[in-house]
């Protein structure tokens, strides 16, 4: 998208919200922690929104693999905003 702009102080939080969403898609959502889901800001939640929303297929991965992933983002959302634990 080239009117977006990024939010350079969400990059940390974003990181690692997709290194969490990354685990699970290997382990399991169960092998995520429950700190995990600490505090959420908006824009990590708008990053992960923005994200989920423009995963190309099959130009970025295969369809699988893109409901997968946007599974885990929505999975990774749901449990930031209700601060819970799996």
């Amino acid at each position: 998208d080239p009117t977006a702009v990024p939010a350079e102080a969400a990059v940390p939080a974003v990181d690692l919200a997709l290194r969490h969403i990354s685990h699970a898609l290997l382990e399991g959502p169960k092998a995520v922690t429950p700190s995990a889901f600490g505090a959420a800001s908006a824009p990590t939640a708008a990053s992960l929104q923005y994200l989920k929303d423009r995963v190309g297929v099959p130009r970025d991965m295969s369809y699988a693999a893109a409901r997968q992933l946007r599974a885990h983002i929505s999975w990774f959302q749901q449990h930031l905003a209700h601060g819970a634990a799996h």
